[in-house]
């Protein structure tokens, strides 16, 4: 196996061990609290947008180089939303009404 292979494999890896290491901390910390499946379900979201915004950004680059298409300003946009918004703002908002203590409406 190539170092590069190796390190990308150790690296997703990591990332995996800790996601799900993450989710045992918050299950753990709020397993009395009332919204906890909230809190849960608003965490994953958060990942998963996370993930869809990184996989635009490191696909663009060579999508645009080997001619599959060209970005448009839609898929810098879309970074935005997904990784950079979600990641920074949105999610930990969202985390962050989901701990109060009166029963959310969303």
């Amino acid at each position: 196996m190539d170092t590069l292979r190796y390190a990308n494999s150790i690296g997703i890896c990591s990332g995996d061990l800790e996601f799900y290491k993450s989710n045992k901390l918050i299950i753990e910390f709020y397993k009395d609290h009332k919204h906890l499946s909230k809190i849960l379900d608003i965490y994953n979201e958060i990942i998963i947008n996370t993930i869809k915004g990184e996989i635009i950004d490191i696909t663009l680059p060579f999508v645009n180089k080997y001619n599959y298409y060209h970005s448009e300003e839609k898929d810098i946009i879309d970074i935005y939303h997904f990784k950079t918004s979600f990641y920074t703002l949105i999610g930990p908002f969202m985390l962050g009404y989901s701990l109060n203590e009166k029963d959310m409406e969303w």
